[in-house]
């Protein structure tokens, strides 16, 4: 039988991988043949049961092996570059600050005079009704006046609206968004009020497993019992 060890089985130019991969394709075609109905080929299948432990310990060995310089490497390029991107962000956020508070300033006095504009429509509109009713002449004019000043409120209006953004020549133009997000006041109550959510309940199954390897028998847990089963 084939020995599954993937460093016995590196030769050539062949990478590590493939050559492990070829073994496990031929052990993998072992365990195809065998059928346990006996004392003797229930220790051909401990023979394989052990061959597969050692030779799948081995190869999760030879990957992070493999994995762990890139992964070291990564590691150091984060630490390296952190301290650019922090330094970045902490710079910017007093004159994001500063923007904000400028934008919801100017919105403000815009809407003001958007309002006046409002109430100024609505007066010449009055104006307008009224000449309407005493004059018999000069009403267009009146009405002139009055759907002009609609549209000036109305102008106004939409662009305090508008100032939603911070731009500057030659550069993109960059939009004021709201953005929410939850402040957890109960994290209990907002465990339970997920609890249909599918992320939640993997999350919840995992740690439920966890607990249940940790206390077996003794384990209790509302919702869950603990059970057994065999494996080898």
């Amino acid at each position: 039988m084939l020995d599954f060890n993937p460093r016995a089985q590196i030769g050539g130019n062949m990478p590590p991988h493939l050559t492990a991969l070829d073994a496990a394709q031929e052990f993998h075609m072992d365990c195809a043949i065998l059928c346990v109905n006996s004392p003797e080929t229930a220790s051909q299948a401990a023979l394989l049961i052990d061959r597969e432990t050692k030779a799948r310990n081995e190869a999760e060995r030879q990957r992070k092996a493999e994995k762990e310089p890139y992964l070291e490497q990564g590691r150091k390029v984060d630490l390296d570059w952190k301290p650019v991107t922090e330094t970045l962000q902490k710079a910017i956020e007093p004159v994001k600050r500063q923007v904000l508070a400028w934008t919801a300033q100017e919105r403000a006095r815009m809407q003001a005079e958007a309002e006046a504009a409002r109430i100024e429509a609505e007066r010449l509109q009055e104006l307008a009704i009224e000449k309407m009713r005493k004059e018999s002449h000069g009403i267009d004019e009146a009405i002139a006046v009055s759907d002009q000043a609609e549209i000036d409120a109305k102008t106004k209006l939409a662009e305090a609206n508008a100032r939603q953004r911070v731009e500057a020549e030659g550069i993109r133009a960059r939009g004021i968004k709201t953005v929410w997000e939850a402040e957890i006041i109960d994290i209990e109550a907002v465990v339970i009020a997920l609890s249909k959510n599918s992320e939640i309940q993997e999350v919840a199954k995992k740690v439920a497993n966890s607990m249940a390897r940790q206390m077996k028998g003794a384990f209790i847990l509302n919702g869950a019992k603990p059970v057994s089963r065999e494996t080898i």
